[in-house]
Order: C-alpha cells, then sequence, then structure tokens
C-alpha cells in the first residue's frame, strides 16, 4: 500500500504538467510552418509577382496582333500595294514623235554616228570611205574630216536651232554633207532633208507639207541611196519625191 502511494506521489507533477506539454505541441510554431496561414501568405506573394511580371504591356499586346490594344496589328493589301502604272517611268515617259511609215526617228540634236549617238550642237559626224565600206567618227568642230570625207552636221530642222537642215547633192545616188541655214535650201545645189512633216512645206501648199522617205538609184555605176526629203510636189511628180529616187 505504501508503494502505491509512492508512485502516484511521483506521477502526480507529470500528470499535471501534460496540458501545458500538449497545448504547446499544438499552438503557434506548428501553424506558422504549416498550417493554413503560412500557405495563404506564400499563396498571395506569388500571385503578386505572378501578376506583375506576365502581364503583357500595351506594347506587347500591339505586337501580338491585338488591334484593340493599340498594336499596328498586321499590314493591309494597300500597306504593301506597287505604286500605280502611271507613275511608272516607262508610264511618265513621252510618247514618240511621230514620223513618216518607213522613216527613221526623230532624235533633236544629235545624229547617229559609228552606232552611237552624235551631239551636234557640239561635234560633227564625219564620214570617211574606207575598204569595204564607211568610218564615221563624231568629231568636234575644229577637227578636219579629211580629203573626201562628209561632214553631218544635222538630219533634220530640229537640230538646227530654228533653221533647216541642208544636204548637198553630189550625183545620182550619192550621199552629201549636211549643214544648217537660216532660210530655205539653195535648189539645184541642195535639198531640205527632214524627220517628220511639220518641219516641210514653209509657206507652201499642202502637197509638200511632208517628209517623203525615198530610194535613189543610180544604174551606172550601180548604187542606192536612201534619203528622207522635203516633198517638192510638180504635176508630172505630185507625191515631190526628188530625181532618180522613188518613195518607199
Amino acid at each position: 500500500m505504501k508503494r502505491r502511494t509512492t508512485c502516484a506521489l511521483w506521477i502526480a507533477p507529470f500528470m499535471a504538467a501534460m496540458p501545458l506539454v500538449l497545448a504547446h505541441c499544438s499552438g503557434g510554431d506548428d501553424s506558422s510552418t504549416i498550417g493554413t496561414g503560412k500557405k495563404t501568405s506564400d499563396a498571395s506573394v506569388q500571385t503578386g509577382d505572378d501578376s506583375s511580371t506576365t502581364q503583357p504591356t500595351g506594347d506587347d499586346a500591339g505586337n501580338g496582333g491585338g488591334g484593340d490594344s493599340g498594336g499596328s496589328g498586321p499590314l493591309t493589301d494597300s500597306a504593301t500595294q506597287p505604286p500605280s502604272g502611271d507613275a511608272s517611268p516607262e508610264a511618265a515617259a513621252p510618247p514618240p514623235i511621230p514620223v513618216p511609215e518607213g522613216g527613221a526617228p526623230s532624235d533633236p540634236g544629235t545624229v547617229l554616228c559609228g552606232g552611237s549617238a552624235c551631239d551636234v550642237s557640239q561635234n560633227y559626224c564625219c564620214v570617211q570611205a574606207v575598204d569595204g565600206g564607211s568610218k564615221e567618227t563624231c568629231n568636234s568642230p575644229n577637227t578636219p574630216c579629211g580629203a573626201g570625207g562628209l561632214k553631218l552636221a544635222c538630219n533634220e530642222a530640229a537640230d538646227c536651232n530654228g533653221g533647216v537642215c541642208c544636204q548637198a547633192i553630189n550625183g545620182i545616188a550619192v550621199a552629201g554633207s549636211t549643214t544648217c541655214m537660216s532660210g530655205a535650201c539653195p535648189a539645184g545645189a541642195t535639198f531640205q532633208v527632214c524627220r517628220v512633216d511639220g518641219e516641210c512645206g514653209g509657206d507652201a501648199g499642202a502637197a509638200a507639207k511632208h517628209c517623203v522617205p525615198q530610194t535613189c538609184t543610180n544604174t551606172n555605176p550601180p548604187r542606192t541611196l536612201k534619203i528622207e526629203a522635203c516633198a517638192e510636189p510638180t504635176a508630172q511628180n505630185p507625191v515631190g519625191t526628188l530625181g532618180f529616187c522613188v518613195a518607199q
């Protein structure tokens, strides 16, 4: 009996302290580490970070194609359309000067010389006979053309600064030099070369207001020459071609 009483007295202090130990174990420390309060706090921090770093800005939304967010959006067809045909260099180029059928193009200010344009405002084309053909050189005014050479200073009135272009007559189907003159070409020794109808006729009638491409022929020795000359119509020759020449 005495032993049981002693054990009871020894255990009693521990039994009295047990509620305090249990209360301490289930108190604030556990709730601060694994309780719902801590999780709620962590969730609120993560939500704040995510919202501040993943929300697209206005620029990002625009780049993503959202038109309502102020972005540029996809390019429209009108933004990539090429300029209209009227603005192209081909459309802006002036139309060619009309010339008679079979005639050479009008090239104001130049003559064709050796396959290239020769500026007759500062030069002339020298044509010299060589074995098997001719040699053409664009020369300055003070450069001689040599014996027997032809000097081509024009091929239409537009080369002559208000005058007309006259070609010397050297024989049947024989080419001659050309030069600009302020008045009419001297009859019998020259004729007026041309490219367009408008430079021909002067004060003459309508029949003379034509530039006529024509081929001149000599039978002895046989040779031909193509020219373009202003018409010189007569009763016997209403077309106005030169002697020994026929219209093309």
